[in-house]
């Protein structure tokens, strides 16, 4: 009985460090990603057909493009099924054309139309002055980069067509030839890393200053308004507060609509800027009108001197150089945005 034990227990036990091994040797293999295939390597040319869409409230746009790929012709890989863009919400692909090539047609070239609509964090600090850096990354989610590397062919993107003109232009000299690969991880696969191929697209706005006219046009005339109340006889009580006080909630409304273009965002924009400039000359040109208003009572003798002499500046020149001060303060940051 004593040797039945033990021979039991000498089985149970060698059963137990070779299912051990086993599960190490999986896990081994499904982090290295080789499962006995060779690497291939597929050379990627990558043709913008055209941009649309561009949706800087929703953060997405729309591009249309063209991969022509070329590869061993006895190699497993259906691109048309095992393409994946990185960021995209959709993703449309079309097999338009295959044809053997090389000297032995021992190659195959895949044309493939690709339509994604993609998610991009729109950098809008400087809006209506912003530049945005579009990128767009692909791999095969079927093979790691042990059975698949994926290799650019040609110097990036030749020529992009943003559709419709929304003042958006394709800054050339900064993207021909913006184009790398890497070797990462993808959200689909923890095991392995994948082969990755990445084409940069630098857009800019092209004539901003109509834009910047239509965006901010309704937050100069509401200053404009409430600066006229300051050439009001101060007698002209109404007039005089009501004006910069109706201007103020046209400058608020306008931040709104502006700001419903844009997406949320915690950091101080330039349309932040040019609106609090706004409101605080308005609630300055409110103080001067009660400044006025003081003056203009008889009895003043228990307001010290120094006191009396500014009142008297804010009320004779504070008009124009709260209009100087204003403009100056817009130019200047408008050209540090630009």
């Amino acid at each position: 009985m004593k040797h039945r034990a033990m021979r039991t227990g000498i089985v149970l036990l060698s059963l137990l460090i070779v299912s051990s091994a086993q599960g190490h040797l999986h896990q081994g293999k499904m982090h290295s990603g080789v499962n006995g295939a060779r690497q291939d390597t597929v050379t990627v040319c990558f043709d913008v057909e055209q941009i649309s869409g561009i949706n800087i409230r929703d953060q997405e746009y729309v591009i249309d493009f063209w991969l022509t790929m070329q590869y061993r012709k006895d190699s497993p890989f259906y691109f048309d099924k095992q393409l994946q863009v990185r960021e995209a919400k959709r993703t449309k692909i079309t097999l338009v054309d295959t044809n053997d090539v090389g000297k032995e047609k021992d190659s195959l070239r895949v044309r493939l139309e690709v339509s994604c609509t993609m998610a991009h964090n729109w950098e809008t600090t400087a809006y209506p002055f912003d530049a945005q850096q579009l990128k767009i990354q692909f791999y095969n989610a079927v093979f790691d980069s042990s059975q698949l590397i994926l290799k650019a062919d040609g110097h990036g993107a030749h020529h992009v067509v943003i559709y419709p003109n929304l003042g958006w232009k394709w800054d050339e000299n900064r993207t021909a030839g913006a184009v790398s690969s890497l070797i990462d991880e993808v959200p689909s696969d923890e095991y392995n890393s994948h082969s990755i191929l990445c084409y940069t697209l630098n857009i800019h706005r092209g004539n901003t200053f109509f834009l910047f006219l239509k965006l901010f046009i309704g937050m100069y005339v509401a200053f404009f308004v409430a600066f006229t109340a300051l050439y009001i006889r101060i007698d002209h009580h109404e007039p005089r507060f009501g004006l910069p006080v109706g201007a103020l909630f046209a400058a608020i409304a306008n931040k709104y609509i502006v700001e419903a273009i844009l997406p949320q965002s915690p950091d101080y924009t330039l349309v932040d800027w040019l609106h609090s400039f706004t409101f605080v000359a308005i609630l300055l040109i409110i103080a001067s009108s009660a400044i006025s208003l003081r003056l203009s009572e008889v009895n003043l003798d228990h307001v010290s001197t120094w006191r009396k002499g500014i009142m008297r500046w804010v009320d004779e020149k504070g008009a124009v150089h709260l209009l100087v001060v204003y403009f100056a303060l817009n130019v200047i940051l408008v050209a540090l945005w630009k």
